[in-house]
C-alpha cells in the first residue's frame, strides 16, 4: 500500500514538473483551463453581438425593401419637373424653399403609403408577393406601423415649419387620403386606382404651387403646360394600377378584394388601359396643339408611343406577371423623356 502511494505521489510530481516545463514553453498553454469559462462568456458575448447585428442589417434591408427606395428617383422627377414648370430656373428653383420641402414632404408621403399599404395587404400578400418583408417576416406589422407614424411626423413638422397654409391643406389632404386608402378606398372598384393616380400626379401639381412666384397660380404662363403634365401622369399611373390589379389578380380573389380584372376579367381591364391610354396621349396632344402648335403635338405624340406599342403586345389571355412588370418597368423612360419635354417646353417656348 505504502508502495502504490509512493507511485502516486511520483506520478504527481511528474505532472507538476510537466505542467511548468509546459509554462516555460508556453506559458498561455498553462492558463487554458483557469480561463476557460471567461473566453466561453466571451465566445457567446460575440455570438450574440453577431447575431444582434446581422439582425440589425436584415431590419434595414427589411425597411429598404418596405420604402422601396427606388421610388425617390421617380418621386423627385415628378417634383422637380413641377417645380420647374412653373419657375424654369435652377437658380432660383434650388434657392425656393418652399419647394425644396414640398419636395422632401412629397417623398416622406410616398414612403409612407408604401409602408401602410403593405401593413394593410399583409396577408393577401401573402399569396401575391410572399417575399416581401412583413409576410416574409423579416418586418413586423408592429415595426411597419411605428415606421409609418414616423415618416407622418417628420412631414408634418417639415410642413408646418416650411410650407404655406394653402400648401398644408393640401399637404393635410393627401397624408390623410393615404392612410385611408387600403381600408377605405381600395375596397372600391377603380376608385382605388383613381386615387392611387391622382396622388402620385398631384405631386407635380403640389411642387408647382410651391415653387409659384407669389402671384396666382393660374396667371403663371406656364400653368397649362403644368396642367398637362399633370394629367398626362395621372393617365399613366392610371394604367399602370389597373395592370398591377391583373397581376395581382389571383390573391385579390381570394381575399374578395373587388378590381377591375376580379370584377369583369383581365381581358376587359386590359382593354380599359388601351382605352385610357389613346385617349390620355390624344387628349393632350389636342391641347398641346392649342396651346403651342401641331409639332410640339407630334412630337408629344412620339415620345409616348413605346406605352402605346408595349400595351398592345400584350396577349390577353397569356399575359404572365413579369410581362405586366416589365410593361410597367418599360414605362420609365418615356414618361422620364415626357417630363424633360415639358420641361423644355416652359423653359424655351
Amino acid at each position: 500500500m505504502r508502495l502504490l502511494n509512493v507511485f502516486y505521489g511520483l506520478f504527481g510530481l511528474l505532472n507538476i514538473t510537466n505542467a511548468f516545463i509546459s509554462y516555460e514553453k508556453n506559458p498561455s498553454i498553462f492558463f487554458n483551463n483557469v480561463i476557460n469559462k471567461k473566453n466561453i462568456k466571451n465566445i457567446k458575448l460575440k455570438t450574440t453581438k453577431k447575431l444582434e447585428a446581422v439582425n440589425f442589417k436584415n431590419k434595414i434591408e427589411g425597411f429598404s425593401k418596405l420604402t422601396r427606395p427606388k421610388n425617390i428617383i421617380s418621386t423627385f422627377a415628378l417634383t422637380f419637373s413641377g417645380g420647374y414648370i412653373m419657375n424654369p430656373s435652377l437658380k432660383q428653383l434650388f434657392e425656393n424653399e418652399e419647394f425644396i420641402f414640398s419636395s422632401i414632404c412629397t417623398i416622406l408621403i410616398v414612403l409612407s403609403s408604401m409602408v401602410i399599404n403593405d401593413f394593410y395587404d399583409a396577408e393577401v400578400d401573402k399569396i401575391n408577393k410572399p417575399t416581401s418583408p412583413i409576410p416574409s417576416g423579416q418586418i413586423t406589422k408592429t415595426e411597419a406601423l411605428v415606421f409609418n407614424l414616423i415618416l407622418i411626423g417628420i412631414t408634418e413638422f417639415l410642413g408646418l415649419r416650411f410650407l404655406k397654409e394653402d400648401e398644408i391643406i393640401f399637404l393635410n389632404l393627401i397624408i390623410f387620403v393615404i392612410q385611408i386608402y387600403t381600408p377605405v378606398l381600395k375596397k372600391i372598384p377603380l376608385v382605388k386606382n383613381i386615387t392611387c393616380a391622382a396622388i402620385i400626379s398631384l405631386s407635380v401639381f403640389f411642387s408647382g404651387l410651391a415653387s409659384n412666384e407669389n402671384i396666382l397660380i393660374t396667371e403663371n404662363t406656364n400653368f397649362y403646360i403644368l396642367l398637362i403634365t399633370t394629367n398626362i401622369i395621372f393617365c399613366g399611373s392610371l394604367v399602370n394600377e389597373i395592370l398591377l390589379d391583373i397581376r395581382d389578380v389571383k390573391g385579390d380573389k381570394i381575399y374578395n378584394i373587388p378590381t377591375l380584372p376580379v370584377i369583369f376579367g383581365k381581358t376587359p381591364s386590359l382593354i380599359i388601359s388601351y382605352i385610357i391610354t389613346n385617349s390620355n396621349i390624344m387628349l393632350n396632344s389636342i391641347f398641346l396643339l392649342y396651346l403651342k402648335n401641331e409639332t410640339y403635338a407630334l412630337f408629344l405624340i412620339l415620345l409616348y408611343s413605346p406605352i402605346m406599342v408595349d400595351l398592345f403586345k400584350i396577349k390577353n389571355k397569356n399575359v404572365s406577371n413579369k410581362v405586366i412588370v416589365n410593361i410597367v418597368n418599360n414605362k420609365k423612360i418615356p414618361m422620364f423623356l415626357i417630363l424633360f419635354y415639358m420641361c423644355f417646353l416652359a423653359r424655351f417656348s
